[in-house]
């Protein structure tokens, strides 16, 4: 008997534990004009907290924007990155940059997603799509560097300089630059400019953020 009335015990604290469900139909009406949407069993009731379908949001949100349930966040418009690593993003030109599997600086650290400005005047163009306000890299020169050669790095956002750094030589300290103000641009430009020395700049660990 006592086992018997256990059982039954443990059968309803399962079921006080088990989410009750009351779906019902709704349609949505805007401004007067009903929607052409699918009502059936569009609305649920789930422990007392009612939900609705997405495509309430998406129909009364309209064509002009999307509706996007990302990251355990819900975006209507434009989905906003937070971070990503700026070699994520499209290469729309380049000339004289090079990437090599891996480089070392002039103070001997190897480094991986880095970018080799090779030779005066060399650059690289990035497709941001305005999805980012800063942007932070590590500077360094090559292992292979004259010791009389000097260069710098500058950065454009659309065009715009944001961004120049000293000029360094092979004596020079690795550093790393933050927050430097891209403004939601949509090119990201990094250039490098260097002396008539046989000299190449390293921008690494390059990542975009807001």
């Amino acid at each position: 008997m006592n086992e018997t009335s256990n059982e039954l015990k443990e059968l309803k604290n399962q079921m006080g534990d088990t989410p009750v469900f009351k779906f019902k139909n709704l349609g949505l009406t805007i401004e007067g004009k009903n929607a052409a949407i699918d009502s059936n069993k569009a609305f649920v009731s789930i422990d007392g907290r009612d939900y609705i379908d997405k495509t309430f949001i998406e129909e009364i949100i309209g064509d002009k924007k999307t509706f996007t349930i990302k990251d355990e966040n819900a975006y209507i418009g434009k989905v906003i990155q937070e971070q990503a690593n700026l070699a994520d993003n499209w290469v729309v030109d380049s000339s004289s940059v090079d990437t090599p599997d891996t480089i070392t600086d002039s103070y001997g650290n190897e480094l991986i997603d880095a970018y080799e400005f090779k030779y005066r005047d060399s650059k690289i163009i990035f497709n941001v799509n305005k999805d980012y306000s800063l942007l932070q890299c590590k500077l360094s020169i090559n292992s292979d560097a004259n010791i009389e050669g000097k260069a710098s790095i500058t950065i454009k956002a659309d065009d715009k300089i944001v961004y120049t750094s000293p000029m360094m030589d092979k004596k020079s300290k690795p550093f790393i630059k933050k927050d430097i103000p891209i403004n939601k641009c949509s090119l990201l430009t990094i250039e490098c400019y260097s002396n008539d020395y046989d000299i190449s700049c390293i921008v690494s660990d390059a990542i975009v953020y807001n």
